[in-house]
């Protein structure tokens, strides 16, 4: 059973709505796992999106390192006395690596956009707050919220 990171606007009413879920394999959830509770909700604070959007720019800029590894690996791989086969080979090899690689950055690049929208909807609209939180039910938070108002 997948586990999602969920996202929720407050209205002014107290009422919250989910805008976005995200499974445990995607990018947005890894970034946020250790910054927001489970079974309950948090507002989206500078904290956590800073922290968030860091992690996911590391992996970006990991991702970019192994890349230029595995081209410097291809370079000395073209320059080694080995049969032209076993070059070859090695080479497909690291090409399909950092073909893998490069799409994870894309992924990386497009959920810190999802993550960076969700930040900005927070600081643009007065009367909304966005929240995010680890496997909660916005019926969950509707209740919890109604029992703290009362």
């Amino acid at each position: 059973m997948s586990q999602y990171v969920n996202f929720f606007i407050r209205h002014n009413d107290g009422e919250f709505i989910s805008i976005g879920d995200y499974s445990r394999s995607n990018p947005i959830y890894q970034a946020l796992y250790d910054l927001v509770p489970y079974n309950s909700a948090t507002p989206l604070t500078q904290s956590i999106y800073d922290n968030a959007y860091e992690d996911m720019t590391s992996s970006i800029e990991n991702y970019k390192r192994f890349i230029e590894d595995y081209k410097k690996q291809n370079a000395l791989i073209a320059t080694m006395n080995d049969p032209l086969k076993e070059k070859l080979e090695a080479i497909a090899e690291n090409e399909t690596a950092i073909k893998s690689l490069e799409e994870e950055i894309d992924i990386y690049t497009a959920q810190r956009y999802y993550l960076n929208h969700y930040f900005d909807m927070n600081c643009d609209w007065e009367k909304n707050q966005v929240w995010v939180g680890i496997e909660v039910d916005p019926s969950y938070l509707n209740g919890k919220f109604k029992e703290e108002t009362n």
